[in-house]
């Protein structure tokens, strides 16, 4: 899912990025940045990893 809004200012960007073995929308579902978004007039981002991860250098626990 994409939601793109373009405010006539500039507005502070929030990345949020989910856990290992979560997904963005299981984030997005979870916090309360959205609320945060509308308050304080900010964006938010939810990036997804690939495989519910992020290739932080890390080796995973169990083979994806």
């Amino acid at each position: 899912m994409s939601l793109l809004i373009c405010p006539e200012q500039s507005v502070p960007l929030v990345f949020v990025f989910h856990g290992g073995g979560s997904a963005a929308a299981d984030t997005m579902g979870l916090s309360r940045f959205n609320a945060l978004a509308d308050r304080e007039k900010c964006i938010v981002v939810y990036p997804q990893g690939i495989g519910r991860s992020w290739n932080d250098g890390h080796l995973p626990c169990r083979p994806v």
